[in-house]
């Protein structure tokens, strides 16, 4: 972790708190909600930057841009490219922000904890999964307000990035673990 940390992605800053969005950018990741409820945050936290990392899919990235000009927010938005090394980020970022409506078991959730980044997401079955068995998940509905959004990121940034990532390692979802489960079932139905 300590080598991924020293690596500084661009335009973060140590003294900021960086709240990263990874992933493809589709209309189903909301990543408008994400710059709505990061413009709501900046109220709150002035110190605070959106990080945004990915390829656009379906999503014109002209209705984004417009969409941060509108909130004023263009000094603390970052659209970055796709990256080979998504774990700089993660390691990198002060919290991960998952606002989808529509996912399976979120990878790039239990890569953030792996981290030890916390992690505030909507309350679809994959991430609430992870959140009943890991520490540093917080899930919100989706339709939750802007400030019960604003509450969940303040209440999962307090927690510690060794804690997270301690729990994480202690959890069925770390791949090892994760091999010899389906071993142990394979075995039995043999």
């Amino acid at each position: 972790l300590q080598a991924l940390t020293s690596q500084e992605p661009p335009h973060f800053s140590k003294d900021h708190v960086n709240i990263l969005v990874l992933g493809r950018i589709l209309r189903t990741k909301n990543v408008d909600r994400a710059i709505r409820i990061h413009a709501r945050f900046k109220t709150a936290v002035p110190r605070s930057q959106l990080h945004i990392v990915g390829p656009y899919v379906d999503v014109n990235p002209a209705e984004l841009h417009s969409l941060i000009a509108q909130l004023h927010v263009e000094d603390s938005v970052f659209v970055h490219e796709p990256t080979p090394s998504p774990e700089v980020y993660l390691a990198n970022a002060s919290i991960l922000l998952l606002t989808s409506t529509l996912e399976g078991l979120p990878s790039v959730v239990m890569e953030a904890l792996a981290c030890g980044t916390p992690v505030v997401s909507t309350d679809l079955p994959g991430s609430v999964e992870i959140a009943r068995r890991v520490s540093g998940v917080k899930c919100l509905c989706y339709t939750a307000s802007d400030d019960e959004w604003v509450r969940g990121i303040s209440d999962a940034l307090q927690c510690s990035r060794a804690e997270v990532m301690s729990s994480f390692q202690k959890s069925d979802f770390v791949v090892e673990k994760y091999a010899d489960l389906i071993m142990q079932v394979w075995n039995e139905a043999a």
